[in-house]
């Protein structure tokens, strides 16, 4: 095997207060098992990649969405929710912010990874063999905002309830994406309107 492309997560930056989250920054604190299970991952790649020199690139997912999106995450519980009128709760009081990638935008960045050749020579200089990428919109939103723009699609108000910070929850995430830029010239297309528009037909035409 000469190359090898493996899903990592935004949750390894934990409880990061940095205005964006780099592939530089440290991830040795993660606040969730989830998050340490990742980090793992990568530790163990960077063994591989090093030693039996073997080309390997991690990319940290942030919070994607769209059309076939899986049932039990946020965007499609909202729109659920809302749509059946009843009642979730938003937790920190509703004060979580993501950085939300569309899917079609995730599917373009990681056709390119798989055709990339050599890493940019900036990149290279530190490691030829390992690289992790963030793959992100590039964006802090709200939670609330999210809802907002739902429920003006499907015509419905949201039956909010409000609870407390979860343990193992991360605030919020923003991703930055200059180096996949620097590497393949990738840069998010989709708006969150956009995206959530283009989610909710296909929500919708499912009759969920």
């Amino acid at each position: 095997i000469k190359k090898i492309i493996f899903a990592s997560s935004s949750s390894v930056a934990g409880s990061n207060n940095n205005m964006y989250f780099d592939e530089t920054q440290n991830t040795d604190s993660p606040i969730s098992l989830y998050a340490a299970t990742k980090k793992n991952n990568e530790i163990l790649a960077h063994f591989y990649a090093v030693n039996y020199k073997i080309r390997i690139i991690g990319v940290r997912f942030f919070t994607v969405f769209g059309p076939f999106g899986r049932p039990d995450l946020s965007i499609f519980k909202f729109a659920y929710f809302i749509k059946n009128s009843k009642n979730f709760f938003l937790n920190n009081n509703g004060n979580h912010f993501r950085d939300f990638t569309y899917i079609d935008d995730a599917i373009e960045c990681l056709n390119r990874l798989i055709m990339l050749k050599k890493f940019h020579n900036r990149d290279s200089k530190i490691n030829k063999y390992f690289q992790i990428f963030n793959l992100g919109g590039g964006n802090k939103i709200k939670i609330t905002f999210i809802v907002k723009i739902l429920e003006k699609l499907i015509g419905r108000k949201a039956k909010i309830k409000f609870g407390p910070l979860k343990k193992g929850d991360i605030v919020f995430s923003r991703s930055s994406t200059k180096k996949l830029y620097r590497n393949i010239k990738y840069y998010p297309k989709t708006s969150i309107k956009n995206g959530l528009k283009k989610f909710y037909n296909w929500f919708e035409t499912n009759d969920f």
